[in-house]
């Protein structure tokens, strides 16, 4: 899925600097729940199956560009 910096979790990431700078990120993320980033989340909530396919995504994309001949680039324009 791609947010395009509407959406709340990918303002509020800590990459979100870089994606208005035109700069290519990857925001790789397992989805909400109930519990979300307050006091009574814990592993219990951790779905360990989409986790792994998360961090698969993750790796393999990563293997790609690291090994692609052409380097990503810059979008010289500005997002707000």
């Amino acid at each position: 899925m791609i947010d395009d910096g509407k959406g709340t979790h990918f303002s509020g990431s800590d990459h979100y600097p870089f994606y208005r700078k035109g700069i290519p990120v990857l925001f790789f993320f397992t989805g909400l729940h109930r519990d979300y980033h307050k006091p009574s989340d814990d592993y219990e909530f951790i779905d360990f199956d989409k986790l792994l396919k998360v961090s698969q995504a993750g790796f393999l994309t990563g293997y790609e560009v690291a090994n692609n001949p052409v380097r990503l680039e810059k979008d010289n324009k500005e997002q707000h």
